[in-house]
């Protein structure tokens, strides 16, 4: 059984529409991912890990993080 927790990561520059059963995020480009041994790291450990998946420079560029969750 492998530890790696799987998600989807939706990013792109649009606005994220909803009404009040739902979060519609169509306009956006979707990525699977996953990330391993997630509950032993810490934040910063996970965001140089989401910093590699999406090749951004730390130095010259901010990852943001939003979530939506059931």
């Amino acid at each position: 059984m492998s530890s790696k927790l799987r998600f989807q990561v939706h990013y792109g520059d649009y606005y994220i529409s909803h009404d009040a059963y739902e979060v519609d995020l169509s306009a956006f480009e979707r990525r699977e991912c996953g990330i391993d041994k997630l509950l032993e790291r810490s934040f910063g450990s996970i965001r140089k890990c989401l910093h590699k998946i999406f090749n951004v420079n730390s130095k010259t560029h901010f990852l943001t993080v939003q979530t939506v969750t059931n």
